[in-house]
C-alpha cells in the first residue's frame, strides 16, 4: 500500500474530484479532471444544445466500445435509463439521434485526447556527453508545473534534474537509466527491447478483450473514428490500472487488464458515479488484488483453441441472401 496514509488520502481526493465533474456516464469522469477538462473544452466544435452533446456522445461511444453487447440499441437503452434514473425528461430509445451524434463527433477530439499528456521531444546526438555512435547522456530538467496525475508529495520528492542515456538501435531511439556504456552495451539493451512480449498482450487486450476485432461502423470515416475511440478506452483502463498499482505499491504490468475492465463495468452498472471517495478507494483495491506473472521470453502459438462455426461468410447484401434462401433453401452442411 502507500507509504503514508496522507498520500493515500490525497490519491482518493484526486480521483473523487474527477468523479464529481461527471457529465453523463461514469467513464467520462476520467476525462473531466484538472487539465483534461480544459483540453476537451478547447477541442469541442460549435454545437447546439442537443440530446447528445459531444461530451456525452463521446462517453457513450467509450461505453459502447467496452460493452459486451456493443450494439447501438444497447447504448440508446442505457441513455434512456440514465435519464429516467436521473429525473430527466424521457427520451426515445431509437438509435438514429445517437448515430448522427457520433457522425458529428470531431475525429480530432478523440485523437488529441489520446495523445494528451504524451511528451514530444527530439533527439540531437550532437548534444550532451557522447558515449559512442548515436549514444549520449543528457540531463532532463524537472518541469516547473506539477502534472495532474502526480501527487504534490511525489512531485516534491522528484529530483530537479535526471540524467538519462539516449541511444539509437534497431531503428529506435531508446532512453534508459543504464548510464554505463561498458556495463550495459547497446547490443544487450537492444536484445532486452526485443523481449517485449507485453506488446503482444497489449494488442490482444485491444483487439480481443475490448472487442476491436470486429468493427461495427459502416463508412470509412466512422471506422477511423471507432478505432480512435477504442484506443482512448484502452488508455483510460490503463489509467485506472496505474492508479490501482500506485495505491497497492505494485508494478502496473502485474495487474490484469481484463479483470480491470470487468470490475469497472460492474461498478459502473451499479451506480458507481454516485459513490464517494471511500468506495473509489475500495474499487482500486479490488482492481489491484489479482496478480499476473511476469514472464519474459514468453512464446505462444498463433492458433485457435476452439473450432469456429462451420458457416460460410456473408459476401452479398442480406436481402439478396434472403431471396436466395427463399428460392433454393438453405445450403446443405458440409461434412
Amino acid at each position: 500500500m502507500y507509504p503514508s496514509q496522507r498520500a493515500s488520502a490525497q490519491q482518493c481526493r484526486q480521483i473523487s474530484r474527477r468523479v464529481e465533474h461527471s457529465d453523463a456516464y461514469a467513464f467520462f469522469n476520467l476525462l473531466t479532471g484538472p487539465g483534461w477538462f480544459d483540453q476537451v473544452e478547447g477541442l469541442l466544435p460549435e454545437h447546439r444544445e442537443r440530446l447528445f452533446p459531444p461530451t456525452e456522445t463521446l462517453s457513450m461511444f467509450l461505453g459502447q466500445a467496452l460493452s459486451a453487447d456493443r450494439s447501438y440499441q444497447q447504448a440508446g437503452d442505457e441513455a434512456a435509463v440514465k435519464r429516467l434514473s436521473g429525473g430527466l425528461p424521457l427520451c426515445s430509445t431509437h438509435t438514429g439521434a445517437y448515430c448522427k451524434a457520433r457522425q458529428r463527433l470531431p475525429l480530432e477530439l478523440v485523437r488529441s485526447l489520446l495523445r494528451f499528456g504524451a511528451r514530444k521531444r527530439s533527439t540531437d546526438f550532437r548534444t550532451g556527453e557522447r558515449l559512442g555512435v548515436r549514444d549520449h547522456l543528457v540531463v532532463l530538467e524537472k518541469p516547473k508545473r506539477r502534472p495532474d496525475w502526480m501527487t504534490p508529495e511525489h512531485f516534491e520528492q522528484a529530483p530537479a534534474t535526471l540524467k538519462v542515456r539516449e541511444f539509437k538501435a534497431a531503428g529506435k531511439i531508446m532512453v534508459t537509466t543504464f548510464l554505463d556504456a561498458k556495463a550495459a552495451p547497446k547490443n544487450e539493451l537492444k536484445a532486452l527491447y526485443r523481449r517485449r512480449w507485453n506488446v503482444e498482450l497489449d494488442f490482444r487486450n485491444i483487439k480481443t478483450t475490448l472487442g476491436m476485432e470486429r468493427l461495427r461502423c459502416k463508412t470509412p470515416e466512422m471506422v477511423i473514428k471507432e478505432l480512435w475511440v477504442y484506443l482512448l478506452a484502452y488508455n483510460l483502463i490503463r489509467l485506472l490500472m496505474a492508479q490501482a498499482a500506485l495505491l497497492a505499491d505494485q508494478i502496473p504490468r502485474q495487474l490484469s487488464f481484463k479483470h480491470t475492465v470487468q470490475v469497472w463495468l460492474s461498478w459502473q452498472q451499479r451506480g458507481g458515479a454516485e459513490q464517494d471517495g471511500a468506495c473509489i478507494h475500495a474499487l482500486l483495491v479490488l482492481i489491484a488484488e489479482p496478480r499476473v506473472g511476469l514472464r519474459p521470453g514468453r512464446i505462444e502459438p498463433r492458433v485457435l483453441k476452439r473450432r469456429a462455426n462451420n458457416f460460410p461468410l456473408m459476401t452479398k447484401p442480406r436481402e439478396e441472401a434472403r431471396a436466395q434462401v427463399r428460392e433454393h433453401g438453405h445450403p446443405k452442411k458440409q461434412r
